[in-house]
Parts: structure tokens; C-alpha cells; sequence
């Protein structure tokens, strides 16, 4: 047997949560469900965004070997291009015109929406949640 037949898919797609943990939708419409596609723990996207996000670590030890404090806005910009890293696309999800990796650093860079980000970051940490029959709609 092809134990590659438990792979996990290079995406998925997942269904934004409100802070309530309610299902948001494009102007209430409930034909337009708001949605995010995130690269898997298993894809090469993943990996990547691991691997600088670990790069950029590293650089903020000094000589001394110790560990550069963050500003809150470094935080804040840290967290944001991690997940934009790890975001293929959106669905249904508007931000000031915004497309692409530029859509995915405002939201995640909007405190007021940290939501999503603590919502995607926790599904990027958990490999079941890419598995086809586990994904919520």
C-alpha cells in the first residue's frame, strides 16, 4: 500500500468565523460564505513561511546572542506576513480594494480583526483540520 494515499492536500479551504465564532458572509448573503484558502502544513508555501519566519528570528539576535525586543507594530507586522505567507487566496472578502498578499497583510495586520488571524493560525497548527472529510463548510 502507497502510504502516500494519507497525504494531506497542498490547500485548503476554510470558512471565516466571526469573534463569536459565527459563519460570516459577503453582505449577509448566505451564498457568499467569506473564505480563506490556506497552504497545508505539507506544502512547499508552508515550509517556506516556516523557514523565513525562523530566518527573521535569527536575525533579530545580536552580537551578544541575545534576543532584540519586538515593538508592538513588529509584532504585529511579524504575525502578518507569517500568515500571508501561508494564505493562497480569499473568497467573498473585501479590504479597501486590496488583492493578493497585499489583502492578506491588512487583515491580518487590523488588530480589530485578530480574530482571523488567531482562527487561521490555529488551523495552520493543526494537520487534521486540511484533511478533506474534517474541513467545516
Amino acid at each position: 500500500m502507497d502510504i502516500r494515499q494519507f497525504s494531506v492536500p497542498e490547500t485548503a479551504v476554510f470558512q471565516l468565523q466571526d469573534a463569536a465564532e459565527r459563519p460570516m458572509y459577503a453582505d449577509g448573503d448566505t451564498s457568499k460564505p467569506m473564505r480563506v484558502h490556506l497552504y497545508s502544513p505539507g506544502s512547499k508555501q508552508y515550509a517556506k513561511a516556516q523557514a523565513d519566519r525562523n530566518t527573521r528570528l535569527v536575525e533579530r539576535i545580536n552580537v551578544k546572542g541575545k534576543m532584540a525586543p519586538m515593538t508592538v507594530e513588529e509584532s504585529i507586522r511579524e504575525k502578518a506576513t507569517y500568515l500571508a505567507d501561508c494564505t493562497y487566496s480569499w473568497e467573498n472578502v473585501e479590504f479597501e480594494g486590496k488583492q493578493g498578499r497585499d489583502l492578506s497583510m491588512a487583515i491580518y495586520s487590523e488588530t480589530n480583526l485578530g480574530f482571523i488571524a488567531d482562527q487561521n493560525a490555529k488551523r495552520l497548527g493543526d494537520w487534521k483540520d486540511f484533511l478533506k472529510d474534517s474541513q467545516p463548510t
